[in-house]
């Protein structure tokens, strides 16, 4: 501690340069903060989407909705066989510092697009048949001490104004490690009747289509007696090779 005024009176004899110190420590720390966030956005939009997953957003922006109208266009798709819509609905739960991720959902294939993230069949059927019912993650129940059965308001921000209020019907948990558990979903028909009129409600955020899997391809079977080949070009038969000058001659001589 006998070198701590040292210290301090050498940081202090020149405050400019502290400051730049000190500016050039917090820029990098929030260049290094921001690009995590970048980054971890592209991994999870790595493994929401796959081989037997697509994700259609606005060309313009993911904040762009797309018209419902495009779901039947996307359905004709080769190889989409389910798909399902999600809208962004970013209300607040008490403080704006409780954020959490919530969606609107088309309840009647979510399970089937997204079959990592596991609700057990009696808690989604009472979600279903409940239009204030939510099913929430794992993660966020545990976060804010919600169970089953509460009822829980949010301030909506974007689709009008004042609270609303949801049941909690069910938590979901994911298979993997990697899988989101912090989503709040509620229904598009509760939606549907409590937007006020004029807004986006017509629109989807994001679809979500279930592809087939793709299929191996056929190793090629071995030719059968029955199986049609395609004709062969016959094989010239080679002369036999010559004798020797040596013997031709002998043999003429003892004849």
């Amino acid at each position: 501690m006998k070198f701590a005024r040292i210290i301090l009176a050498n940081l202090m004899r020149k405050k400019v340069r502290l400051l730049l110190t000190i500016g050039s420590f917090a820029v990098a720390l929030f260049l290094f903060a921001f690009l995590s966030v970048v980054n971890d956005a592209f991994q999870r939009g790595a493994d929401v989407a796959g081989a037997d997953r697509l994700v259609i957003i606005n060309r313009t922006s993911i904040i762009n909705p797309i018209p419902l109208s495009y779901r039947d266009k996307i359905l004709r798709i080769p190889g989409v066989k389910i798909i399902t819509h999600n809208n962004w609905f970013g209300a607040i739960y008490k403080d704006e510092k409780n954020f959490f991720p919530q969606f609107v959902i088309d309840p009647e294939n979510q399970r089937q697009v997204f079959p990592e993230l596991i609700v057990p069949d009696d808690q989604w059927n009472t979600f279903v048949k409940d239009r204030q019912g939510a099913i929430v993650g794992a993660r966020t129940a545990e976060r804010f001490g919600w169970k089953i059965g509460d009822r829980v308001p949010l301030m909506v921000t974007i689709w009008g104004t004042g609270n609303w209020e949801f049941n909690i019907d069910g938590i979901y948990h994911g298979k993997r490690p990697q899988d989101d558990e912090t989503q709040f979903w509620l229904q598009w028909d509760y939606f549907q009747e409590h937007v006020p009129a004029g807004s986006r409600a017509k629109s989807a955020g994001t679809f979500f289509a279930w592809t087939a899997p793709t299929m191996p391809s056929a190793s090629p079977k071995p030719s059968t007696p029955n199986s049609r080949t395609l004709p062969t070009k016959p094989r010239r038969k080679r002369n036999p090779p010559l004798p020797p000058a040596g013997s031709s001659s002998s043999a003429t001589s003892n004849s």
